[in-house]
């Protein structure tokens, strides 16, 4: 039987009918005895639903380079500790 923490790595393979009939079942089983993971689905759904309809900002070439930097900073720094 399916654990809630494998409905979470299995849920863009089962939204995408890109897993085998037997794993699907086994997903579907889980979600008919699992009220979180229902919603879990769903709200993955509608999100995949109005993804395409953000726009995106697009930021210029020198700020997306100053961020760009800063993250780089910021990542080094936190493995430096």
């Amino acid at each position: 039987m399916l654990k809630c923490h494998d409905i979470a790595h299995l849920a863009s393979d089962y939204l995408e009918r890109q897993m085998s009939l037997r794993a699907r079942l086994a997903l579907a089983l889980h979600l008919l005895l699992c009220g979180k993971c229902r919603a879990f689905i769903q709200q993955l759904r509608i999100a995949l639903a109005l993804y395409p309809q953000l726009k995106r900002p697009v930021l210029p070439p020198e700020q997306a380079q100053a961020l760009t930097a800063q993250v780089l900073r910021k990542a080094a720094e936190h493995r430096a500790g």
